[in-house]
C-alpha cells in the first residue's frame, strides 16, 4: 500500500478528472453536513443563554421587589390591590403587571402615586421594575399577586417568560419589612 502512494507522489501525471470529481463531491457532502448542524447548534446556544438570562432576571426581579417592600412603612389595601408607602421614595407605590411604562415597554412595573390612601388618581410615574438593560428581550418578568398579612408581604407566582414559554418561576416569596408597617 505504501508503494502505491509513493508512486503516486513521485508521478508527474497528477490527478485524473474522476479523482478530482470524487474529491469535490466528498468535500460538498462534508460541507452540507456541517452547514446543516449550524442552525441546530445556534438554537441550542440561544436556549441555554435565555435559560441563564431568565434565572438572572428572576433573581433581579426578586431583589428589586424585596428592596422596595422591605422599606415599606405603611400598607393600604383597596379594590384587591396592595399599595405601600415606599421608605426609599416617599411615594405610595403599587407593583403590577402589564403597565405600559413611560418608555413604551409592557412589563412588570412600579406605579408611583401622589396623594393619600383611597385617592390614587394622580399617577406620578410608571417605571419598569427591571430596566431594559437588565431585562433581556424577549424575556419578561411577571407576578400573580402581592398580599400583606401578619406583618409579612407574600409575593406569589413570580415568573420569567419568553413569549408564552415559562423559563423560570418561583411560586411564593415572603418579605418582612425592616421597620414596623402601619396598615390603613
Amino acid at each position: 500500500m505504501k508503494e502505491i502512494f509513493r508512486k503516486k507522489l513521485k508521478s508527474k501525471a497528477g490527478m485524473t478528472l474522476g479523482e478530482v470529481l470524487v474529491a469535490v463531491i466528498i468535500l460538498l457532502l462534508m460541507t452540507a453536513i456541517v452547514a446543516g448542524g449550524i442552525p441546530v447548534a445556534h438554537r441550542a446556544y440561544v436556549d441555554v443563554v435565555d435559560a441563564g438570562n431568565a434565572e438572572v432576571l428572576l433573581s433581579t426581579t426578586l431583589n428589586v421587589i424585596r428592596r422596595e417592600l422591605s422599606s415599606a412603612t405603611r400598607v393600604h389595601t383597596a379594590g384587591g390591590k396592595i399599595y405601600f408607602l415606599s421608605g426609599e421614595t416617599g411615594f405610595w407605590t403599587e407593583i403590577r403587571n402589564g403597565g405600559e411604562t413611560d418608555d413604551g415597554t409592557d412589563n412588570l412595573v412600579f406605579v408611583r402615586y401622589h396623594g393619600v390612601p383611597g385617592d390614587f388618581d394622580s399617577v406620578t410615574t410608571v417605571t419598569p421594575l427591571v430596566t431594559d438593560q437588565a431585562a433581556t428581550t424577549p424575556l419578561r418578568s411577571s407576578i400573580t399577586g402581592i398580599a400583606y398579612s401578619g406583618g409579612v408581604f407574600v409575593v406569589t407566582g413570580v415568573s420569567v417568560t419568553r413569549g408564552t414559554q415559562e423559563m423560570s418561576k418561583l411560586d411564593s416569596y415572603k418579605i418582612a419589612p425592616l421597620n414596623g408597617v402601619t396598615e390603613e
